[in-house]
């Protein structure tokens, strides 16, 4: 997920595991022999306005709104693996309404706080083909409200899930 400073980056090993890369929007990356970040778009003055694509060196990049130099508006952040975060921005971090692909077939829609998963939101998790509805605070799930789960190709079955 975005940050103002920089980007958080999923494990390759493990997608749940994010870890914290700083790396301001002007920064030049080495990554693979490359050594450059780009942005194509509108311009206010030396500020990156209006609409645009920044690509990281490392192939991650942000294409949507800008303001003052910060994602702001409709956007999508989305990493070389196929993984992305999609929806409105608010000063560099996904605010309100957005999806997140975590590019193994899980994906979770829902709203957003400072980039993280808060309040309703709807996650499908691929390996155990199971739908959760339920209620997030700071990225994790807070309560579950109900659970969703295949039985057998073309089979629902709607249950109540309770935490324990």
């Amino acid at each position: 997920m975005l940050t103002p400073l920089g980007i958080k980056v999923r494990s390759e090993k493990d997608p749940t595991v994010v870890s914290t890369r700083e790396l301001s929007w002007d920064e030049e990356v080495e990554d693979s022999g490359a050594s450059f970040s780009h942005y194509t778009g509108e311009m206010s003055g030396v500020l990156r306005h209006g609409n645009g694509k920044f690509v990281f060196a490392n192939g991650c990049f942000y294409e949507g709104s800008w303001r003052s130099n910060l994602p702001c508006g409709l956007g999508i952040f989305g990493y070389p693996d196929g993984k992305y975060d999609a929806g409105v921005y608010s000063d560099g971090y996904l605010e309100g309404y957005g999806v997140a692909n975590f590019g193994n077939g899980d994906v979770y829609e829902g709203y957003f706080r400072r980039g993280k998963m808060e309040g309703f939101g709807l996650c499908y998790d691929q390996g155990k083909r199971e739908h959760t509805l339920g209620f997030y605070a700071k990225g994790e799930m807070d309560r579950m409200v109900e659970c969703i789960r295949d039985k057998a190709v073309g089979e629902i079955n709607f249950s109540i899930c309770t935490q324990g």
